[in-house]
């Protein structure tokens, strides 16, 4: 929500922030140390020139755990949501949705390279979802959408008009940041070979590559879902 996403921004705005200040000789190796290496070297380095620097580091990596563990469970919550629908039950759902994660995971594990790439690929999905969220409102109809599952009857809040056109806003939002990030990760390189292999960590073609590849595996999937959905609903339930 508006309230997590406003503190996100904030934490990291003020530890870059304090870093830059406390470090400045190093601000370029920061910068060029990706997400990881913030995270796993810089951050550590910058507890340590603090007072109870210690403890306050093992209280940040506590919180970083807790958030990742969260983010997870939500994540596995949906995918273990739409096996059910298929009409899998939730034991043999959750195992299979595990089992899938952790078997794709181990890649990224062993090799540093996979795991900044597929961060890089699966960072930038994060604006693509967003649009498909945006997208599917617009076709259902923004109006009916609000007034169906936001300002239901044990609603608290009721939301307004202006939540029609934030969504369309959203939508041209997503469609032109994901545009100008490939065009600007690019650089004058971008139709060079280099930029369209599969596993460069940080590689525009390698993006698009493995977008095309998810997006035509749902495309082929859709229909056989939708209609394997409605087959159990209409038939009272799952097998």
């Amino acid at each position: 929500g508006f309230g997590n996403n406003s503190m996100s921004l904030l934490a990291g705005i003020m530890v870059l922030c304090t870093i830059f200040s406390v470090m400045p000789e190093a601000a370029g190796e920061i910068v060029g140390a990706g997400n990881e290496g913030l995270t796993f070297i810089w951050v550590p380095q910058l507890f340590a020139q603090i007072p109870g620097g210690q403890f306050f580091m093992g209280l940040f990596f506590l919180a970083l755990v807790f958030a990742a563990w969260s983010s997870l469970v939500a994540m596995i919550e949906l995918a273990v949501r739409i096996l059910i629908d298929l009409g899998l039950t939730r034991k043999r759902a959750i195992i299979a949705v595990g089992s899938t994660g952790f078997l794709l995971g181990i890649p990224s594990a062993l090799r540093l390279g996979i795991f900044q790439n597929q961060d890089w690929v699966w960072g930038v999905g994060l604006m693509l979802s967003g649009f498909f969220f945006a997208f599917a409102v617009l076709r259902y109809g923004v109006t009916k959408w609000r007034e169906k599952f936001i300002n239901t009857s044990d609603s608290d809040v009721r939301i307004g008009r202006w939540w029609d056109w934030a969504m369309r806003l959203v939508a041209v939002e997503a469609v032109v940041l994901t545009v100008w990030f490939l065009i600007q990760a690019g650089g004058d390189n971008f139709w060079s070979a280099e930029t369209w292999t599969l596993f460069s960590p940080y590689n525009v073609g390698s993006v698009l590559i493995q977008f095309g590849v998810v997006l035509l595996g749902l495309l082929a999937l859709n229909r056989w879902m939708a209609n394997r959905i409605m087959a159990l609903q209409d038939g009272g339930g799952a097998d």
